[in-house]
């Protein structure tokens, strides 16, 4: 009966540290996922600031930059990096769009006298003189318009690095 008692206080004693563990257990296991969530939370903000961005500027719009990193780690030195390739795409796109302006202006200014030349040559019958020397002009045009074509093609290949 001794024995038999003293292992009823043992059985006890374990079933009560089984409940005091299944006590602590479930709580700790419920605020260590809660604080590992909001931890993840907070580390994962910037990511997703950066991929919202990313998604604007895959959309065209590259006039926004990123925010100031809020720490000098992993991710506030890709921010940085991020928001000076931004402003480097931008200057390229601005200087291509310009390029094109200034290409289409001097293509049009010949094109332009082309079709001039074109036009008063047919507005009345003239002389073979006349009408030679309308061609040559409308040729020396079109010579002007074609290198003016080539350099285009060779300042392209430059800046890809294509040989001509």
């Amino acid at each position: 009966m001794v024995a038999g008692l003293w292992s009823e206080g043992v059985r006890r004693s374990l079933l009560q540290l089984a409940w005091l563990l299944l006590g602590v257990w479930g709580p700790g296991v419920l605020l260590t996922a809660g604080l590992g969530f909001a931890l993840a939370s907070r580390v994962l903000r910037p990511v997703e600031r950066i991929t919202h961005r990313a998604a604007a500027i895959a959309g065209g719009d590259l006039r926004g930059r990123l925010g100031a990193p809020e720490a000098d780690d992993e991710i506030g030195r890709m921010t940085e990096h991020l928001n000076a390739m931004l402003a480097r795409l931008q200057g390229a796109l601005e200087a291509n769009r310009r390029f094109a302006a200034s290409a289409s202006h001097e293509l049009r200014t010949p094109l332009a006298a082309i079709q001039g030349e074109v036009e008063v040559a047919l507005r009345r019958e003239r002389a073979p003189e006349a009408y030679q020397q309308a061609l040559a002009t409308v040729g020396s045009h079109a010579r002007e318009m074609t290198s003016l074509i080539g350099d285009l093609l060779s300042l392209v290949r430059a800046l890809e690095g294509r040989p001509e």
